[in-house]
């Protein structure tokens, strides 16, 4: 399709590679641009990345393992295994909630300059909305469950049990 303006003799994989490497792992002129946008472009995106990856992993274990006659450690309390997506999942939404809630303040902060072109406002409180109604499904769950153990490491959904619990919303 492109043929005509770029030409497979031409292409320079050691570029691409740099620039994937450069621009889209690292985003390293957005860091030299700005540390903070570098910083909440970062979470959020390297957060979302790692919840989608963490999701694909967690599926297979809930349902492809069981089913082809493995061991249900999705349905073990305290299983270590399950206890290690607990902690990641709240992680990687600790990541992106804190991201989103970078994004909101540096937003705010340029009101009215000509960097608020920037700013991605519905798609920030949308994914901040996603991530605290997560935190706050999973603080209702473990505030039906006080006790249970390994609960520790899902210390945001901990967290919002307590907030939830004290205000007599469970």
């Amino acid at each position: 399709r492109y043929r005509h303006f770029i030409d497979r003799k031409h292409a320079n994989p050691a570029a691409m590679r740099a620039t994937l490497i450069d621009e889209v792992i690292a985003h390293r002129s957005l860091f030299h641009t700005s540390k903070l946008r570098w910083l909440r472009h970062t979470l959020i995106f390297w957060g979302f990345a790692a919840m989608v990856m963490l999701e694909l992993a967690a599926v297979i274990m809930r349902e492809a393992v069981p089913a082809f006659g493995g061991a249900d450690v999705w349905r073990m309390p305290g299983h270590p295994l399950r206890l290690l997506f607990d902690l990641a999942f709240d992680l990687t939404g600790l990541m992106m909630l804190v991201g989103c809630l970078l994004a909101l303040y540096w937003r705010y902060m340029v009101r009215g300059k000509v960097e608020r072109k920037y700013a991605d406002t519905p798609m920030v409180l949308f994914l901040g909305f996603v991530m605290l109604t997560g935190f706050v499904v999973e603080g209702w769950r473990l505030a039906q469950l006080p006790g249970q153990p390994g609960q520790v490491y899902s210390f945001g959904g901990l967290g919002f049990a307590a907030l939830l619990s004290s205000l007599g919303l469970t």
